[in-house]
């Protein structure tokens, strides 16, 4: 999957910032609210790290942990720890494709993605 005007479908991702991390003891992040307009494979994965903002954990389109100098220790350890992307749908909504009923879920942050946040506020002073 790519950015690519002359092959690629059409894929429409709207975000805004939520809030911003920066600090001595870790690079440079955001917490973002996605909403998608279309729904391509990895669309907000591709975008994403396209505007160079690869999402944590991406082992595909995002920035591998060894690439990231003078992280502290404790950050590099929660990051690795961290098996999966930081990519987590608070809500998802779509017409059930045999009843074409409006169906939506909502779900709660997981543990870990909140441990995550949680981390790297602490670490951002």
């Amino acid at each position: 999957m790519s950015i690519n005007t002359s092959r690629g479908k059409d894929a429409v991702t709207n975000y805004k910032t939520l809030e911003f991390f920066s600090g001595k003891k870790i690079p440079d992040m955001s917490f973002l609210e996605c909403r998608l307009e279309t729904g391509r494979t990895h669309q907000i994965r591709v975008h994403l790290s396209s505007n160079g903002n690869p999402i944590i954990g991406d082992q595909i389109y995002g920035k591998q942990n060894k690439f990231i100098r003078d992280i502290d220790p404790e950050f590099k350890e929660l990051l690795e720890g961290f098996k999966r992307q930081a990519l987590h749908a608070r809500s998802i909504g779509f017409i059930h494709p045999t009843s074409k009923k409006e169906m939506e879920f909502e779900c709660e942050k997981p543990k870990d993605f909140e441990n995550l946040i949680k981390t790297i506020k602490k670490l951002k002073f």
